[in-house]
């Protein structure tokens, strides 16, 4: 079983308040405890929980609806729930969104119904 490590702080700490070296732990013990196996039952096997958490988010993207290990289905709805999901593997795949250099969004202009001999 996993080891249960005392808190020693009794108020709430912002995670954009944190230190650096706060953040830094959080991020090697979820890295850590990642690599764990976990049995998912409706598959009838076991992964690691990092490669786990892939598979749910792609199938709550591409079906609106994932299980849990233990056959708990999740499921999507709205566009609310869906696109934050969307947006949280987009940019742990590319990085987050980048400024775009050059032209701007009028850049192109669309004519519907124009005659383009006159523009």
């Amino acid at each position: 079983m996993h080891e249960i490590i005392p808190i020693e702080r009794t108020e709430i700490i912002d995670p954009n308040d944190a230190p650096a070296s706060f953040r830094r732990r959080i991020a090697e013990l979820l890295g850590a405890h990642g690599e764990s196996q976990v049995y998912v039952e409706h598959r009838a096997t076991k992964m690691p929980y990092v490669e786990y958490l892939a598979v749910i988010l792609w199938e709550l993207i591409a079906e609106g609806k994932s299980a849990f290990a233990d056959g708990t289905v999740l499921k999507i709805d709205t566009i609310d729930e869906w696109l934050p999901i969307v947006k949280y593997v987009a940019t742990h795949l590319d990085g987050p969104a980048r400024a775009i250099e050059g032209p701007t969004a009028n850049f192109f202009k669309v004519y519907i119904g124009v005659d383009t001999d006159k523009i």
